[in-house]
């Protein structure tokens, strides 16, 4: 895919996201490492659906 098609969060472009279940803004360095991954989507499509 060329290189003007990534980088931007459009629809019909791919889309790679993973959700944290403590925020890895705020959390403690410690906690964080240990939390859970519920979500994560990888081109667009769930690639692991994890419990929290």
């Amino acid at each position: 895919m060329p290189f003007r098609a990534t980088g931007r969060i459009v629809p019909g472009l791919r889309a790679d996201l993973t959700a944290f279940a403590l925020d890895p803004l705020t959390a403690d360095a410690d906690a964080f490492a240990g939390t859970a991954v519920p979500l994560t989507m990888s081109n667009g499509v769930v690639a692991n659906r994890g419990a929290v």
